[in-house]
């Protein structure tokens, strides 16, 4: 009686300890960022080279499609090895699009931070060249952020120092079509009309920054308010993979005849091509919400 208790009392012991340390992993993974490393970060920005170095090794898209392609084979066949490539691709799509907009969003909040600094200095009745090249130099000694609006401005204040087309430089880097190309086109626009009918420049690029946050202030709101319709998507996109866990554990076997049999290696790729056509049709129509 007294070892079966004992025995009891060591096995509730050990339980007890698995769900402590369970709940004591689940606390740190949920644990906020302290202040202390965002303050260092702030007062210590990461340098450049850093951030360019891992974007040169960052694999292509045909490293992770195949490296995924070659573990689904592994897996599950090759009907398995096809719907992998599929998802590897539709994720990464997304991740690259999210990351593109992310920039597309800095970068213009950026643009309007500097148009702000040019507008005061035009207002205080600086020439525009000298007003361009202060701002040129706040953008060089990192007051405003990104190599983007660093470009823009280098090229715009000497172009404007040597009494060229600035309108036609601002246009000839929107035909870039990099993050601030559509932004640069209504710089160039306003830009433009100034020197044509002679209207005040820093009203016309005053107007031009309030376009620019505007844009950005409502991108931003509204893709917060679809991230709950995209959550779903992801969530109806991953559903089946239940229905197969389910499966398994009635005694179905639906992973062996998905990959063992011909006609379940077909319909593994049909439904999967089919989730993933869902996702990016999904996409498709959240970026018509908050296109600009």
């Amino acid at each position: 009686m007294v070892s079966g208790s004992v025995s009891g009392w060591a096995n509730g012991s050990a339980a007890s300890l698995v769900l402590a340390g369970l709940a004591l992993a689940a606390a740190l993974l949920c644990w906020p960022a302290g202040l202390g490393p965002r303050r260092l970060a702030t007062i210590f920005p990461a340098p450049v080279r850093r951030w360019r170095l891992r974007a040169a090794v960052r694999p292509g898209a045909p490293v992770v499609i195949g490296a995924s392609a070659a573990g689904g084979v592994a897996v599950a066949g090759v009907g398995g090895g096809v719907a992998a490539a599929l998802v590897a691709a539709v994720v990464r799509r997304r991740v690259r699009a999210a990351r593109a907009q992310r920039r597309v969003d800095a970068a213009s909040a950026e643009l309007a931070e500097a148009l702000t600094d040019l507008v005061g200095s035009l207002r205080a009745g600086a020439h525009p060249a000298a007003a361009v090249a202060a701002v040129e130099t706040a953008v060089d000694c990192s007051e405003i952020g990104s190599a983007e609006v660093g470009e823009v401005f280098t090229a715009v204040g000497s172009t404007a120092r040597l009494g060229g087309d600035v309108p036609g430089q601002l246009l000839r880097l929107a035909a870039d079509d990099g993050p601030l190309a559509g932004e640069l086109t209504r710089l160039a626009g306003a830009w433009a009309l100034a020197e044509r009918h002679g209207v005040a420049l820093a009203e016309l690029l005053d107007a031009v920054r309030h376009d620019v946050d505007a844009r950005v202030r409502f991108g931003r709101r509204v893709r917060a308010q679809l991230a709950g319709a995209r959550a779903t998507t992801t969530v109806l996109a991953a559903l089946p993979v239940l229905g197969v866990v389910l499966g398994q554990g009635v005694g179905a076997q639906p992973w062996r005849i998905l990959t063992v049999t011909t006609g379940g290696q077909v319909l593994l790729v049909i439904g999967v091509a089919l989730a993933c056509a869902g996702m990016l049709w999904s996409d498709r129509i959240t970026a018509r919400a908050v296109r600009r």
